[in-house]
C-alpha cells in the first residue's frame, strides 16, 4: 500500500545519504557461495546463456564488472557481489554494455538489503557510471544495483558550451531495461540519475530515486528523456527529494513546443510515487499515469500537453503555480485529490492554439486550498461522477471558459467556498453547458451566486440546497439558461435568493431567504417563463407565469431541513440552514402536477436514477414519487375504490393536483371534469 511504500522510501532516503558520505565502513563478510551452497568456480569461457560471477576477492569468475561484461555473450548474466575489498564497500569503476543483450545484476535483485549493499560509486569523477550507446535493446538489463555519486559526461552543445548529461546511466541511440535499482546523489546538467537520448524504447521498473541533482532549472534531476521514438515505461518507481524536475520526457518546462506537439509514444507511469520534490515532479508531453501517488511535493506535480491520470492519488502537495498543468487534453479517471494547495489544482488552457478537452470521471476533490480554482480550463468536454467537497478557492471551485460544449453529470458539490467565485461552477456565456443529475449543497461565495453562475445552460434533475451567495442567485444564476426538474431550497442571497434563469419548469423553489429583506422570502426566483412550478415566496415582477404554478404551497418533503438563526433573530445574514431529505411525501401537491403533455425522452430518469414518469403525469422537483401501479378511482391509495375515496375525489374535481389526480382521471385525458365525475359515481355505486 501507499503507507508501506512511503516507509520503505524513508529508509532509502536515510541509506542514500549515508552512501554519499565518504569513508563508509567496509562490508566485509565471507566469500560468496552459489545457490547450492558450494564455493563459486571461477571457470573459463562459456557459451551463451551462462552466468558470470563478479567478486573482488577472486572467488568468482572476475574481479571487475567490466571484465565480466567483456567476456559475456548475448543472453548471459553477470552477477555482482558486494565489494568487500574497499573501505567504502563500493565498486568504483564505470561500466559499458557495448551493445550486448545481457543482464548485469546483484545476487538477489528483489532484496532491497542486497541492492543497497551492491553499489557502483562514481566518487565524483566525470562520466556516467553505466553506458548503453551501441544499439542495445530492452534485453540489455541493469538490475538490482545501487548507483551513487555519478557525474554526467561532458558534451559540446553550441551555443550553450560544454554540458553534462546522465550522471548515473547514459542511454544514447540504444534501448535498455533498468529494474530494481536505486539512484542517489547523482549529478548532471540534465538527467542526474538517467539520461536517455534517441532511444527507441526504455523501461524503468521498481527503481528508487532520491536526492539526485540537475544543475540547471530546466533539467531533470532523476530521469530525462528526449527524442524517444518508442515506448517509455515507468513501473513501480519512487522519486523523492529532488530540487529540479524529477522526470522530463520529451518536453521542456519552459519550452512552448510542449503545446500541440507530436511526441510519439506516450510515457507510461504505473505504480510510481513522487514525494518531497521541490521542483515540478514530472514534465512530459504525453504522460499516462496509472495507480501513481504524488505526496508532499512542494511544487508542480505534472506539466504536460496530453495528460492522462488513472486511479492516482495527489495528497498534501503545495505549489506556487498549479498542481497539474495540461495544454492540450486532460483525462482524470478514478483519482483522488486531497489537501493540496497552489494557484490552481488543475490549469488546462492554451493561448492562440486548440482549446483543452477535459474528460474527468469518477474522481474526488476534497479539502484543497487554491488561490484561483480547483479546476480551471478553456475548452469543453465531460465532468462525470465526481465529488467536490470542502475546497477553498478565490475564483470558484470549477472555473471554465468553454469554447465547445461541456457536460457535468452525476456530480456532487458540497461545502465548497468559492471566494469571489461561486462555490460550485463558474462558466462563461459561450457554447451550451449541460448540467444534470447533480447536487449542490452548502456552497458559498462572497460576491457571486453561492453554487452556480453559468449563463448558457440547460440544467435538469439538480438539487440546490443551503448555498449562500453574495449576489443575486443564492443557489443558481443562469441568465440565459433553462432550469428543469430541480429542487432549490434553503439558499440565501441579498435579493434573488433561489434561482435566476430565463425559464424554470417542473421545479420546486421553496424556503429560500434574502438576507436584506425582513420577510426572508423576497424574490425566490427571477425567470422569464415559469411553467408548472412550486414557489414558496415571491417571483420577481419581470417573471411571466405561463401555466399552472403553485404559490406558497408546502411541497411536503420527507424532511424539509431547518434554519438556525444562531441566536440573532434580527440578523438574517448569519442564519444557517441544515439540509433535509427532498423526496416527496405521498401528501405532496407536487406529485402528478407537471405538464400533462410532458413525455420523457427514452431512458430519462430523475436524480435517483428512477424513471422520470411513473404515473399519468410528471411530478415537480428533482425526485419523482414512486408509484408502481394506480387503481382508477382509488384516491386514498389503499388499493380499492370505496366510499372512503369520495372526499379525495371531490377535492380533485375542485383543484386537481397531487397523488390522487391520476386515479381520478377515469378517461385518461388528464383533466378532471364531468365525465370523470360520472364515471366515478358509476364505479362507486357498482362497487
Amino acid at each position: 500500500g501507499l503507507m508501506e511504500r512511503r516507509e520503505r522510501l524513508r529508509g532509502f532516503l536515510v541509506f542514500s545519504t549515508l552512501l554519499c558520505i565518504a569513508g563508509s565502513v567496509a562490508l566485509g563478510g565471507e566469500p560468496p557461495v552459489d545457490p547450492e551452497g558450494g564455493p563459486i568456480d571461477g571457470g573459463g569461457p562459456r557459451g551463451p546463456g551462462q552466468t558470470w560471477m563478479v567478486d573482488c576477492t577472486g572467488a568468482g569468475d572476475f574481479t571487475t564488472i567490466q571484465d565480466a561484461i567483456n567476456a559475456s555473450n548475448n543472453g548471459d548474466e553477470v552477477v555482482v557481489f558486494p565489494n568487500t575489498c574497499t573501505p567504502s564497500g563500493h565498486w568504483t569503476a564505470p561500466i559499458n554494455f557495448f551493445g550486448k543483450a545481457i543482464t548485469v545484476r546483484s545476487v538477489t535483485p528483489e532484496d532491497e538489503a542486497i541492492v543497497d549493499a551492491t553499489v557502483i560509486d562514481g566518487m565524483g569523477s566525470i562520466g556516467p557510471l553505466v553506458t548503453m550507446s551501441n544499439g542495445e535493446t530492452t534485453d540489455s538489463v541493469l538490475e538490482g544495483l545501487t548507483i551513487v555519486n555519478g557525474v554526467g559526461g561532458t558534451h559540446s552543445v553550441p551555443p550553450i558550451g560544454t554540458v553534462s548529461y546522465g550522471g548515473g546511466v547514459s542511454i544514447e541511440f540504444a534501448s535498455g531495461t533498468i529494474r530494481n535499482c536505486a539512484f542517489a546523489g547523482n549529478r548532471a546538467r540534465d538527467g542526474g540519475a538517467i539520461r536517455a537520448l534517441y532511444a527507441p524504447s526504455v523501461s524503468i521498473e521498481y527503481c528508487r530515486f532520491a536526492g539526485n541533482i540537475a544543475t540547471t532549472t530546466n533539467g531533470a534531476a532523476a530521469v530525462s528523456y528526449s527524442n524517444i521514438t518508442g515506448e517509455v515505461r515507468f513501473l513501480g518507481c519512487s522519486f523523492s527529494a529532488h530540487q529540479q524536475a524529477a522526470v522530463n520526457v520529451n518536453a521542456s518546462y519552459s519550452n512552448p513546443s510542449i503545446c500541440n506537439c507530436n511526441p510519439g509514444q506516450a510515457a507510461s507511469f504505473e505504480l510510481c510515487e513522487f514525494s518531497s520534490n521541490s521542483k515540478v515532479a514530472l514534465v512530459a508531453a504525453q504522460p499516462v499515469l496509472t495507480r501513481c501517488a504524488f505526496v508532499g511535493n512542494s511544487s508542480d506535480c505534472i506539466y504536460g500537453a496530453h495528460v492522462t491520470i488513472d486511479q492516482c492519488q495527489f495528497i498534501g502537495n503545495e505549489s506556487n503555480m498549479n498542481i497539474v498543468t495540461a495544454y492540450d487534453s486532460l483525462t482524470i479517471l478514478g483519482s483522488d485529490f486531497e489537501d493540496n494547495s497552489g494557484e490552481n489544482g488543475f490549469e488546462c488552457k492554451v493561448d492562440d492554439l486548440d482549446d483543452v478537452i477535459v474528460d474527468i470521471r469518477r474522481s474526488s476533490f476534497r479539502q484543497n486550498v487554491m488561490r484561483q480554482s480547483v479546476l480551471d480550463f478553456e475548452g469543453g468536454g465531460v465532468i462525470e461522477d465526481c465529488v467536490f467537497v470542502a475546497n477553498e478557492s478565490d475564483d470558484g471551485t470549477v472555473h471554465a471558459r468553454i469554447t465547445t460544449p461541456l457536460t457535468v453529470d452525476r456530480c456532487a458539490f458540497k461545502d465548497n467556498d468559492g471566494g469571489y467565485g461561486p462555490g460550485g461552477i463558474d462558466g462563461n456565456a459561450g457554447p451550451l453547458w449541460i448540467l444534470r443529475n447533480s447536487s449542490f449543497v452548502g456552497n458559498s461565495s462572497s460576491t457571486r451566486p453561492g453554487a452556480i453562475d453559468v449563463d448558457h445552460v440547460v440544467m435538469s434533475n439538480c438539487l440546490i440546497v443551503g448555498n449562500r451567495g453574495g449576489a443575486n442567485g443564492g443557489g443558481a444564476a443562469c441568465s440565459d439558461g433553462e432550469i428543469n426538474h430541480c429542487t432549490i431550497v434553503g439558499n440565501t442571497a441579498p435579493y434573488i435568493s433561489g434561482a435566476w434563469a430565463s425559464s424554470i419548469r417542473h421545479s420546486i423553489i421553496f424556503d429560500n431567504r434574502t438576507r436584506r429583506q425582513p420577510d426572508h422570502s423576497f424574490f425566490q426566483a427571477f425567470a422569464g417563463d415559469v411553467d408548472y412550478c412550486d414557489f414558496g415566496g415571491f417571483l420577481s415582477w419581470n417573471s411571466f407565469v405561463m401555466n399552472p404554478t403553485l404559490f406558497d404551497v408546502d411541497p411536503h418533503f420527507v424532511d424539509p431541513g431547518s434554519w438556525d438563526d444562531m441566536g440573532t433573530p434580527d440578523d438574517v445574514s448569519d442564519d444557517v440552514f441544515t439540509p433535509g431529505d427532498y423526496h416527496l411525501l405521498p401528501s405532496s401537491p407536487c406529485i402528478d402536477s407537471g405538464d400533462p403533455a410532458f413525455e420523457p425522452e427514452s431512458g430519462e430518469t430523475d436524480l435517483d436514477g428512477s424513471p422520470r414518469l411513473q404515473s399519468c403525469r410528471v411530478d415537480m422537483g428533482a425526485y419523482e414519487f414512486p408509484q408502481s401501479s394506480i387503481v382508477i378511482g382509488d384516491i386514498d391509495g389503499d388499493g380499492e375504490l370505496t366510499i372512503d375515496d369520495l372526499p379525495g375525489f371531490a377535492a380533485q374535481a375542485v383543484r386537481p393536483r397531487g397523488i390522487g389526480l391520476c386515479a381520478a382521471d377515469f378517461n385518461g385525458d388528464l383533466i378532471i371534469d364531468g365525465h370523470d365525475v360520472a364515471a366515478f359515481t358509476e364505479a362507486l355505486l357498482g362497487s
